[in-house]
């Protein structure tokens, strides 16, 4: 084997095969191409040009990657992803224009990193209860072995090797809690939306020229998400003026007045609704990502999954919050998410002043009949009684209750 390359040796001697492999070429662009095959499911899911057809071609080729034509494809494109969404393209070829839709680098790069990092720490926390164990086992079998205990590198006291055992074990259930901590805490999240478009400047001002163009040909609006302060749609609302002074003077037509509305999807935006809607054309109310920052809970999490559930007051009342901010302002809501679509809510957001709901084309039905059910009336009284409610099991029960579809 040649010897005039560097290598790690955290490869070549410490880590285990499975580490290894975790951390391979081949295990991370293959959960690149999972992260594409579930883009493209919830995009066929939502309607847009995405067939069943392309989605199943994408997952029957997830793991025979041509590292080779990527290889190839990078020398031409100098760029990592597009030359991994060619590669993906020639084993799906029905799929190729739609790896990719609507996504970013860092869709993949920066959710496969979290995935890998995921994977990694719960396969050490695997092993680490595996040596606590061990010790316990070893600790109970020396517990009443003598010996001398050291410090300062001298004898202090006597105890025994199953005593000392067990305080090398309290080192280890303290990193178990560490990790366990930081598996709780991986964020899919954080660096994204807005924020990520504010700092990477560049592709955002091309993201806005690109939907500036497309606003002349029809009908167009532009969506900030995942924001949390004023100053963030400023700054958007500037960029995108001064990409619009560009666009005139290269006299390319463009709608003047396309509308630039906010995800209200974070408490400080629903607290903060009331500024927005000074400096928002409309508000999209994004109660998925509400519901997991309200309550703090990540529904990825399973220890903790249960807890998530839009009807929990907190978010109830924030919710209604929002929608009587925007009626008092004249600022157009919409909502999307799972509670648009749960028909039992339908009576609590009508009485709210909702009336744009945005639902997956499978619920367009449903919740269009659930809305046609109620009088505002009987809506007002079931609202009235749900709101006076405490608690998120007693706001179900009452509301699936009274459910109509």
């Amino acid at each position: 084997m040649s010897k005039d390359r560097y290598e790690s040796p955290l490869a070549s001697r410490y880590a285990s095969e499975f580490m290894l492999h975790l951390f391979s070429a081949d295990m991370r662009i293959q959960t690149w191409r999972k992260l594409w095959v579930s883009l493209a499911r919830a995009e066929h899911k939502l309607g847009l040009p995405v067939t069943a057809e392309q989605v199943a071609e994408l997952e029957a080729h997830v793991t025979d990657i041509d590292f080779d034509a990527a290889a190839r494809r990078e020398k031409e494109v100098r760029h990592d992803v597009m030359a991994h969404v060619y590669a993906y393209g020639l084993a799906a070829p029905s799929a190729a224009g739609i790896i990719h839709l609507g996504a970013t680098s860092c869709y993949v790069t920066d959710n496969a990193d979290l995935v890998i990092y995921r994977e990694g720490l719960k396969y050490l926390r695997g092993e680490l209860l595996s040596v606590v164990a061990n010790l316990s086992k070893f600790a109970q079998q020396y517990k009443a072995t003598p010996t001398l205990g050291y410090t300062h590198y001298q004898p202090a006291q006597l105890v025994t090797v199953g005593k000392r055992a067990t305080l090398w074990m309290q080192d280890l259930v303290s990193d178990l809690e560490e990790l366990d901590f930081v598996l709780d805490s991986i964020p899919f999240l954080g660096c994204r939306g807005l924020r990520f478009s504010l700092r990477e400047e560049d592709m955002f001002r091309s993201h806005l020229r690109a939907v500036l163009r497309a606003s002349a040909y029809g009908k167009a609006q532009l969506l900030l998400p995942m924001v949390t302060g004023v100053e963030e749609v400023r700054r958007a609302r500037e960029i995108l003026e001064e990409e619009k002074e560009a666009l005139r003077r290269r006299k390319v037509a463009f709608d003047e007045n396309l509308p630039m509305g906010v995800m209200v999807e974070t408490v400080s935006a629903c607290l903060m609704a009331d500024a927005f809607s000074k400096e928002a054309d409309f508000f999209s109310l994004g109660t998925n990502d509400l519901t997991q920052y309200v309550l703090g809970v990540d529904r990825g999490n399973a220890r903790v999954a249960h807890l998530y559930s839009y009807f929990h007051p907190a978010v109830l009342r924030l919710v209604r919050q929002v929608l009587e901010t925007a009626r008092r302002t004249g600022t157009k809501v919409s909502m999307c998410g799972e509670a648009a679509a749960d028909t039992a809510l339908t009576p609590v957001l009508l009485t709210f002043g909702l009336e744009a709901f945005s639902v997956a084309p499978v619920s367009l039905l449903p919740v269009r009949k659930a809305i046609s059910l109620w009088t505002m009336d009987e809506a007002k009284a079931v609202t009235e009684k749900a709101m006076s409610l405490e608690t998120e099991e007693e706001i179900q029960a009452f509301l699936k209750e009274h459910e109509k579809k």
